[in-house]
């Protein structure tokens, strides 16, 4: 259910970035023979949809180690990342959403830093979460009693989340407040891509088909 509420936040946000093309977005301001602010106000559910995916997915991954870590503390740490991702990725879509629809990034980042702040340390944290959730798996894998080969396939699948938070990184490298202050209809397009590019790769992270495998009870009793 989680993976499906997923895909939807991505499908929703892709719709409405392709509506916001249509609207000038993507083009620098000289070259637009109309208002910007339509198209920007399309940019901010399409940006909280998007950040929301990511963090919908996360959880469905987490869910997933859930059911194959047996370690304690393992299992705590999985609670609570599930928690403050929930709190911190969920409370940056809502500060971006009303900052971009409000047009009100470039005041922000001037006057309002711990806002801007915010934001940062979310998408630092939703790297974090993205390789902690791909490292918790491997005590376990390691420890079945199955080819090494297959035991490697296992981790390099439940590990998929390394891209997303590869992605994440590229995502974080193109947040800049000159690009608002310049042409942000333009300049605001690669932090767009990048964060689709996240979503995408927890959603394939937390759809893997092999990680139906893992969850079969016979493969605990082999540890």
């Amino acid at each position: 259910m989680a993976i499906a509420k997923t895909l939807v936040c991505t499908l929703v946000s892709f719709g409405l970035i392709v509506v916001a093309a249509t609207r000038g977005y993507g083009q620098h301001l000289a070259d637009l023979k109309s208002d910007p602010t339509e198209a920007i106000r399309l940019v901010a559910p399409s940006m909280f949809f998007a950040v929301s995916a990511g963090a919908i997915g996360k959880i469905s991954v987490a869910m997933t180690l859930l059911h194959v870590l047996t370690v304690r503390w393992q299992r705590m740490l999985t609670w609570c990342f599930i928690v403050t991702a929930s709190i911190v990725i969920g409370g940056s879509a809502i500060f971006v959403w009303v900052a971009v629809w409000k047009q009100q990034l470039v005041e922000i980042c001037k006057t309002r830093g711990w806002v801007f702040a915010f934001v940062i340390f979310g998408a630092a944290w939703s790297i974090l979460t993205d390789f902690a959730f791909a490292i918790l798996p491997w005590r376990f894998v390691c420890q079945l009693h199955r080819k090494r080969a297959e035991r490697i396939s296992l981790a390099l699948a439940m590990s998929f989340g390394i891209v997303s938070g590869a992605t994440a990184i590229a995502k974080m490298t193109q947040i800049d407040c000159k690009d608002f202050e310049r042409d942000i209809i333009h300049d605001s397009v690669p932090i767009v891509i990048w964060t689709f590019a996240e979503a995408v790769g927890i959603i394939i992270a937390a759809s893997a088909p092999i990680l139906r495998f893992l969850c079969n009870p016979d493969d605990r009793a082999a540890i």
